[in-house]
């Protein structure tokens, strides 16, 4: 019970202090810290019947991490004049990327894409989603929160960068898609088409409601 009340005196603590400090100076420390709060309040709420812990600690915490969301969207600044680029209605996909997992001199591959949402903030909610369980990963994205975690930032020329715990893309949009940038499309001849690994980062659009 001790070790728990201090997990969440701590965090109650550094949300506190956060609130009043320099914002410019701390939003990077902000948004993780909403993202570290967020990761301790799910599973406390889901042990609140079982663990031992002050439950009303848990509900300051909550209390203070409304607060620290509600400063940080409203400090919070983008520059969003290249919004007509991308759908933020819609999902993005990526191609199909395959993992390798050993299991006594067994290669098993897991095949997955990356789904994606754009919001207009500046950042991106990301799930992986499997072939058998591909509708399901689709709900979860779109019922997910706000990742503080995962940014991305676009420039003249339509060229993107985007960052998360999964990749780090530097990229050009094209179209309903975006391309690695590293890929120079003059390289090719007309109706040439590109087989190239990089090809794994391209993000489509998929028409999802």
């Amino acid at each position: 019970m001790k070790e728990n009340n201090r997990i969440l005196r701590e965090l109650i603590e550094k949300s506190v202090a956060f609130q009043n400090k320099s914002f410019e100076r701390n939003s990077e420390n902000i948004r993780e810290q909403i993202m570290l709060n967020r990761e301790s309040i799910e599973p406390f709420e889901t042990w609140k019947k079982s663990a031992e812990f002050d439950k009303k600690l848990l509900t300051e915490l909550k209390y203070q991490q409304g607060k620290l969301i509600n400063l940080f969207n409203e400090k919070w600044s983008f520059n969003n004049k290249f919004e007509k680029l991308l759908d933020y209605k819609n999902i993005y996909e990526s191609q199909t990327e395959i993992s390798i997992e050993w299991h006594a001199n067994s290669a098993i591959p897991h095949i997955y894409k990356y789904i994606i949402q754009f919001e207009k903030n500046g950042f991106f909610k990301l799930q992986i989603a499997y072939p058998n369980f591909y509708e399901e990963g689709i709900q979860k994205l779109k019922s997910s929160k706000t990742n503080y975690r995962n940014l991305y930032e676009i420039k003249d020329g339509g060229e993107i960068s985007m960052t998360s715990e999964y990749f780090k893309l530097e990229g050009i949009i094209i179209g309903e898609g975006i391309i690695d940038k590293k890929i120079n499309l003059r390289d090719f001849k007309e109706r040439d088409k590109l087989t190239d690994p990089k090809m794994l980062t391209i993000v489509k659009r998929k028409n999802v409601t």
